[in-house]
């Protein structure tokens, strides 16, 4: 109740002075953290709004995220004989032991970085039309020739 008159601006004559001094001086001071919070916050901005200005300007490069290769999933088994019992209970899983599949990151990590030093060689455009895409396309427009669209086994439907 006191806070909420003198944030107002009324006198009253019921306070100390000096509960008044303490109840200014307390606003004061969290005025005073809230400034600080404040130029802190714009402080820690700055860097980050000039490397934008920078890429805005062309100077630096944006970032491109790179590409990482989906991974196809697998069942890890403790032992060689757990592989052969239980499987994958499908035939379209592969599963492997935890050492087949440490052997195999292993691999992979030393492979990634000995190509890493070599460059590799010029990607091909894909755009560009090869022998084996001019065949593909052919024949695939002759299939849709003979063959109209909905022109399946359509018997079995119910």
């Amino acid at each position: 109740a006191v806070v909420s008159t003198q944030s107002t601006g009324e006198k009253r004559d019921d306070i100390d002075e000096e509960v008044q001094r303490d109840i200014y001086i307390s606003m004061v001071r969290l005025w005073v953290m809230r400034c600080e919070d404040e130029v802190y916050n714009i402080n820690s901005e700055l860097p980050i709004l000039e490397h934008m200005e920078k890429m805005r300007n062309g100077e630096i490069a944006p970032l491109k995220p790179p590409k990482v290769k989906a991974m196809k999933p697998f069942i890890l088994v403790k032992s060689e004989q757990q592989k052969r019992v239980f499987g994958a209970g499908y035939p379209s899983l592969p599963t492997m032991t935890l050492d087949e599949y440490y052997d195999k990151e292993l691999k992979r990590i030393v492979d990634e970085q000995n190509n890493a030093d070599k460059p590799g060689p010029e990607p091909e455009d894909p755009d560009e039309e090869t022998e084996e895409s001019l065949a593909k396309a052919r024949a695939w427009d002759e299939y849709r020739d003979t063959h109209k669209r909905g022109w399946g086994n359509r018997h079995n439907r119910s």
